[in-house]
């Protein structure tokens, strides 16, 4: 599953990807994330941190030092019914275009 997003004037944004429904639940194993800013040789370097749910530090699950091009391949993460993970960028060009990608297993009960 994939997500993209357009960074906003102070570098940052935010998008999510959830399981999709009350029979549905997600063991995520593989996380790869990438910006591609419009600034050519820029020096701001954008991280990107993954939340369970919402935004807050009680709920951070992992992130990157640098978004421009990182994986998690080291970590299992579990998402229940309705429950996203919540990718935050910070640090980066305005204009900026991140990219998510995740890897795992979808469970769904009929």
């Amino acid at each position: 599953m994939t997500a993209n997003v357009t960074l906003d004037a102070s570098g940052g944004a935010s998008t999510q990807l959830s399981p999709g429904g009350a029979r549905e639940k997600w063991t995520v194993n593989f996380v790869a994330v990438n910006t591609v800013s419009p600034i050519l040789n820029s020096t701001n370097v954008p991280t990107m941190i993954m939340y369970r749910s919402a935004a807050v530090a009680g709920n951070q699950l992992g992130g990157t030092f640098s978004a421009i091009m990182d994986t998690d391949s080291t970590d299992v993460y579990a998402l229940n019914m309705n429950e996203p993970i919540v990718f935050v960028w910070t640090a980066g060009d305005p204009g900026s275009v991140g990219k998510v990608h995740i890897e795992g297993i979808r469970h769904v009960w009929e």
